[in-house]
């Protein structure tokens, strides 16, 4: 374990890690932990979702910083790059975007300090799916910042999938 001290009040449980949120209740979960522990946090990524036939991947980790600088790293180009691909930005609502790598999409919806969701296709031939980063502020110092791709389809590599927005959480951690 990371830090010292007592845990504080606020674990796993009060976080809404391990919850499929509206998913299907047979899915297979595994509890992601952020503990407070004094004046450190110690911060792990798991899938949420194990089952790839789910259609869905989702990753989701606590930050030790408030929404306002976490949102303003995901402005970044690194941080856009590793979210969309090489040479992808993100834009208004509406906005198309393309990477160097081929994957392409549009911004769907675009809530400064709360969320951004947009359609990826890896290529012109795959399906689109729904990629959402959402934050959510838990008290003055930390965001729990979560990533959820939808539609994936049931022969995607779940674990390349996990490891990209695995990559996204590590862009936005500081």
């Amino acid at each position: 374990m990371v830090g010292r001290g007592a845990p504080s009040p606020t674990g796993p449980a009060e976080l809404g890690f391990g919850q499929a949120r509206g998913r299907d209740p047979g899915a297979h979960c595994s509890e992601s932990r952020a503990w407070a522990w004094g004046d450190e946090v110690q911060m792990t990524t798991e899938l949420l979702i194990e089952n790839h036939t789910a259609d869905t991947t989702a990753v989701a980790a606590v930050v030790p910083e408030p929404a306002k600088l976490v949102w303003a790293r995901l402005l970044t180009t690194t941080a856009q790059e590793a979210l969309l691909g090489p040479g992808a930005a993100l834009g208004d609502k509406g906005d198309r975007w393309q990477s160097a790598d081929g994957c392409y999409g549009v911004v769907r919806s675009y809530h400064p300090l709360e969320k951004v969701r947009f359609s990826w296709h890896e290529t012109d031939e795959a399906p689109r799916t729904w990629v959402e980063l959402r934050l959510e502020p838990i008290g003055p110092d930390h965001t729990r910042v979560e990533i959820v791709h939808d539609h994936t389809g049931v022969t995607v590599d779940a674990a390349q999938l996990s490891a990209r927005w695995k990559g996204v959480l590590e862009a936005l951690t500081p």
